[in-house]
Formats: C-alpha cells, structure tokens, sequence
C-alpha cells in the first residue's frame, strides 16, 4: 500500500533530481573558482635506472573572478585505488594571472617527483603504473581540488611517443553578433590520433553540448563575454584549452 509519507518522499526525490539536473546544465557557467586542467612534460615518466628522481613539470589552470586571489596547496589522494600517491611541490611564486572580459584564468607550476626508492610494481598487463597526484585550489570559501594521474611506463621502448594537443576556437569571432544562440566550434591538433574530451565554457548563458566540437552557445548575455574551450587526450592525458574575448558589433 502506498501511503501518504512515500509519496511526498517521491516528490521531494523528483523535485531534488530537477534541481540537480538545472546545475548540470549550468555547470559550463563560469561564475566562480572553477578548476579547467593540467598540463603535463614530460606526458608519462619511466623508472630510473641510475638512482636518479625522476621529476614531471606540472601546469595547473583554473579559472576565477576578475580580481580574485587564488592560494593552493598540494592534495594527496590517499583514497585512490590502484594508483600511488605522490605530494607535489608547488611554486606558488610562478603563478601567472591572464584577465578576460569576464573571468581571470590562473596558472601556477608544481613538480612532481619519482623517488628511485619509490617501489611501483608495473604489471605486464598492462604493462605501466599510475601515480596519483593534487592539487587544493581556494578563493575565499570556494574550493577546487584537480586530481589526475601520471602513467609510470616499464622503460623508454614501452613508453608512447605522445604529442602535446592543442586547439584553437574558430567561432566565434571576436566580433560576433551574440544572441538567442551562437556557433562554437573548435579546431584540435591532434597528432596522437586518440580520444579526446573536449569542454566549453562561458561567462553566460548555456551551451547546448558542451562536449561537442561544434556546438551552440544559447542565451548568452549581451555586451562583452568570454568563451573557453578545453581538451584532454583520454590515452595521453595531454591538456591544452584556448580562450577567447567576444564582443558586440
């Protein structure tokens, strides 16, 4: 028998799920501290054999409101399965603070080490390990953790000569008349030939497929906007975004 409490549990349940729905629609909406990607060189480290550490540069971006300070700190993953933690060293000296029309993009470098003591059993299949990495950004309340993995390959030979991707945004222009929808679309370098992840971002509106290379960006506001475009290679883990300033005629 149905009684009353479960059906006004139901609709509590499906009133929760729209909502939830709505803020996945707006998650391309940047309006606050809102973490894009990393950048990794080299892309995939092998064991030492001569007692050295074996150190990956690491580019964390992340974007934020005009004027807001960014603080970060490392982030250990302990919970991660199958991966080994490693803590990052972070030069909070080297961040670079880029201002667009809506929105400031941060980057800040760290380094990630591989101990030659570090013992990281690499299995035959499938033939490499993951270390596990992190990174704490903070602006006032809000938080953002980046977490990712580097892949540790047996020796030189086994080890994927990855490219780093790039992508460029062709529409729209930096002049566009932006109104009840405008043209995304993305130009990818991608001399890997794998898999990619692809995410658009804007300072207003919506975006009818934010995973879709050509795409529609819907209700955008009028007057000056920003407009993001980020990819990962799914094998490589290779990053890269490009940023754009549109503006009214």
């Amino acid at each position: 028998m149905i009684t009353l409490s479960r059906i006004i549990l139901a609709f509590i349940s499906m009133v929760a799920l729209a909502c939830n729905r709505g803020d996945e629609e707006k998650f391309e909406t940047i309006s606050k501290l809102r973490a894009l990607g990393v950048a990794t060189d080299p892309i995939g480290l092998v064991p030492s054999t001569d007692g050295a550490i074996q150190t990956a540069q690491m580019k964390f971006f992340v974007a934020a409101p005009l004027g807001a300070t960014v603080q970060y700190e490392p982030y250990q993953d302990d919970r991660a399965r199958y991966a080994l933690p490693i803590e990052l060293v972070i030069d909070t000296d080297s961040e670079k603070i880029g201002d667009y029309a809506k929105f400031s993009i941060h980057q800040v470098n760290a380094v990630l080490s591989l101990p030659a003591t570090a013992l990281v059993p690499i299995p035959p299949d499938p033939g490499f390990a993951r270390i596990r990495y992190g990174l704490r950004a903070r602006s006032g309340a809000e938080e953002e953790l980046i977490v990712g993995t580097l892949v540790l390959y047996a020796n030189q030979e086994t080890r994927p000569a990855y490219e780093p991707l790039s992508v460029a945004i062709d529409s729209p222009l930096e002049v566009t008349a932006l109104g009840e929808q405008t043209n995304l679309q993305a130009t990818i370098d991608n001399k890997n030939s794998e898999n990619i992840k692809i995410g658009w971002l804007v300072s207003s509106g919506t975006v009818k497929n934010r995973r879709a290379k050509s795409t529609l960006w819907l209700d955008s506001a009028a007057g000056q906007q920003t407009v993001v475009v980020t990819v990962r290679g799914m094998k490589s883990g290779s990053f890269a975004y490009a940023v754009r300033d549109v503006t009214q005629p």
